[in-house]
């Protein structure tokens, strides 16, 4: 999302995670336990599994089956990325199945990094070594990546360079982030997510150098593949 990413009010706010009112939390989890056999899972705990952050917890081990066509059908109809966040923030569990953490899975959309930056999610996966973090951005589905030439769109270089800086403002302010922000072992290593474009949009003939673009740092995905990852989670019957 290119506008409101970039805050005007100087200086930090110094005050502890608001955990987002949006996002569905334990409450609705637990009910979902009770009426849903499949997602009680032997031994699960489900108030020391949300921790930190209960919540942004999103239940991944759960009945998925109307979201890939509910997504797709956003995702359709969409002009921008608007209507796709605000679908993903009242059903985080769809954005948490890009994540392959498997003890915990917790979503903040529009969380704010100081009083600078905005990014559209942020995703938090913990497995045995700790906690994982990606940090999103939408660009509209309407957007292609490369140009007629094969070369990067001004829209997918606008949402690297917005990685770009949230990257050095985690290192500028990890205390801060970490400590009084409550983001557990953020730093500026955390994977930046570009979901931008469709499939049919990319010219074969680039395919090679589009795979390029992904590396270790930033993931550069389409709607095609956010909707393959919940067909696939959902014909599973869980999160990956």
């Amino acid at each position: 999302m290119c506008e409101g990413h970039r805050l005007c009010n100087g200086g930090h706010r110094h005050v502890r995670l608001r955990l987002s009112q949006s996002v569905p939390g334990t409450r609705q989890v637990e009910q979902e336990m009770k009426t849903n056999p499949f997602i009680r899972p032997a031994k699960f705990d489900l108030k020391e599994s949300s921790k930190p952050w209960p919540d942004n917890f999103t239940m991944w081990l759960r009945d998925l089956a109307k979201y890939p066509d509910e997504l797709r059908n956003i995702i359709e109809a969409a002009q921008d990325e608007r209507p796709i966040q605000n679908y993903i923030e009242e059903n985080p569990v769809v954005l948490s199945l890009t994540l392959s953490a498997g003890h915990g899975r917790w979503v903040f959309p529009k969380p704010k990094l100081g009083s600078e930056y905005v990014p559209d999610f942020m995703l938090c996966g913990r497995d045995s070594r700790g906690f994982h973090w990606q940090v999103v951005e939408l660009e509209s589905p309407r957007f292609k990546v490369l140009t007629q030439k094969g070369e990067p769109t001004a829209r997918l270089t606008h949402a690297r360079h917005q990685i770009d800086q949230w990257r050095i403002w985690l290192r500028k302010n990890i205390q801060y982030a970490q400590n009084e922000l409550g983001y557990i072992h953020l730093d500026e290593k955390f994977v930046g997510v570009i979901i931008i474009g469709r499939r049919h949009m990319l010219d074969q003939r680039f395919r090679e150098y589009y795979r390029e673009l992904s590396n270790d740092k930033v993931r550069i995905m389409s709607y095609d593949r956010l909707i393959d990852k919940v067909v696939e989670a959902a014909k599973l019957g869980k999160g990956r």
